[in-house]
Formats: C-alpha cells, sequence, structure tokens
C-alpha cells in the first residue's frame, strides 16, 4: 500500500490494481515495460489544512501525518479513519 497527501489536505491510499498486465513496448530486450499499476483503495479527509509530512508505523498498521495547522494525526491504514491515541501524562 502506497499513501499520497497534499495541499488540499487529502490523504489517497492506494493498492496494486488487480489484473494489471505489462504493456508490450519497444523497451528492453523482452519488449515489456517495466511499469507498476495502482489504484486509490481510500480517500482520507483531513481539516483540509495542507500536509507536509507522511510516515508509516513499522507495522504497516497506522500512518501519521503533518499538517500545516501544526497538528500530527494517527490513522488506521486499513479503515482510513483517524485512531484516537492518547498519550499518558509525563512526570514532569
Amino acid at each position: 500500500m502506497l499513501a499520497s497527501a497534499g495541499d488540499d489536505g487529502n490523504i489517497l491510499l492506494w493498492v496494486p490494481a488487480e489484473n494489471a498486465a505489462l504493456h508490450a513496448t519497444n523497451f528492453g530486450e523482452d519488449g515489456l515495460e517495466d511499469k507498476e499499476t495502482w489504484r486509490t483503495k481510500t480517500m482520507c479527509r483531513s481539516t483540509g489544512s495542507e500536509i507536509y509530512d507522511l510516515a508509516w508505523s513499522p507495522d504497516g498498521v497506522y500512518f501519521i501525518t503533518g499538517s500545516m495547522d501544526n497538528v500530527a494525526r494517527i490513522y488506521n491504514a486499513q479503515t482510513g479513519m483517524p485512531d484516537n491515541f492518547h498519550c499518558p501524562p509525563t512526570d514532569d
């Protein structure tokens, strides 16, 4: 799965397209183009603020975005919905 985001504050989750065949071309020895085809799985709507960073959790279950409104949001990659994580208070 891939994720992309941009100025409109939306996140697109992409998966490989099913039955994506290789297309014949004049490039390469075997005449097949080395190309991947992807389709949009989900569009996650944010607050509309420009997203400038996105990173995946090591297990690929979650991703986090950073946006121009100075908020980091954590999403569940399978549902595309924001997750409500709560950090315990620190003993300062």
